[in-house]
């Protein structure tokens, strides 16, 4: 899954009732496939 398909997905979870804990997780995910690519 593209890292943009993995943020838009991440949004959408965010919105939702379990909001903090996710977009806490995602929000690690999306930094370490960042830090991979450099």
């Amino acid at each position: 899954m593209g890292n943009r398909a993995r943020v838009r997905v991440c949004e959408r979870y965010t919105a939702s009732r379990f909001g903090a804990e996710l977009s806490e997780w995602c929000r690690l995910a999306i930094e370490k496939s960042e830090s991979q690519r450099i």
